[in-house]
């Protein structure tokens, strides 16, 4: 069984595949992220941490450097 904490995010401004593989390269190069898994088509982002997590903020803020708006989806 994992303890990670799973977040998921609302994303837009994808165009392309090119656009979720330079998300979860971003996202998975931060301390305590695990995994990270972008669908454009779905227009989402799904992020593993560890259990204490990574700061969503900073996470949502990455994001928005990359050029994309994020919104952390409700539990």
């Amino acid at each position: 069984m994992s303890n990670n904490s799973t977040h998921t995010f609302t994303v837009t401004g994808m165009r392309s595949a090119s656009c979720a593989r330079r998300i979860d390269r971003a996202l998975e190069d931060l301390p305590g992220v695990h995994r990270a898994q972008t669908s454009v088509t779905a227009g989402r982002t799904v992020v593993d941490t560890d259990p204490s997590g990574a700061d969503l903020d900073v996470l949502v803020a990455v994001l928005a450097s990359l050029g994309f708006t994020a919104k952390v989806q409700a539990s």
